[in-house]
């Protein structure tokens, strides 16, 4: 394991199953065991066809009004519970890009939520949750 585990990372994807992590990051900085949080919204990069033909600007406008979007749950339970938080948002493959930015911000926790895929859906089509806990060097916490 690495990283300071006061230092948080929550992935959001304005589900309400990360909502509920964002619930548990809230107590657990309540209890004191949270410095810094971090939310972390990851949107899907652009087919190689729409990157053809639409600009980088307008492309760089679609993921961040997506994203806005995605964090405004998260956002609206953080400042209502008083908790500071500083939002970042990235294009790439969820579980590799949730995996990096731990790394790089130096979060030593990562809590996050899980859609609660069924097993036969879960081999077919994995996880990022499945990925995160596999893959990462900081401490996982799941919340369904």
């Amino acid at each position: 394991m690495s990283g300071d585990l006061s230092k948080v990372l929550v992935p959001v994807d304005g589900s309400p199953q990360a909502e509920r992590a964002v619930k548990h990051a809230i107590e657990m900085r309540k209890l004191s065991q949270v410095r810094e949080l971090h939310l972390l919204n990851v949107q899907p990069p652009l087919s190689g066809d729409v990157a053809t033909f639409v600009d980088k600007p307008t492309r760089d406008d679609y993921h961040r009004d997506e994203a806005e979007k995605a964090l405004e749950g998260a956002r609206k339970l953080l400042k209502a519970a008083g908790a500071p938080f500083v939002e970042h948002i990235s294009v790439g493959q969820p579980a590799p890009t949730i995996i990096a930015f731990a790394k790089k911000l130096g979060c030593g926790q990562i809590v996050m939520g899980t859609h609660g895929l069924g097993a036969a859906l879960r081999l077919v089509l994995g996880s990022v949750a499945q990925e995160v806990v596999r893959e990462s060097e900081a401490a996982v916490t799941v919340v369904k």
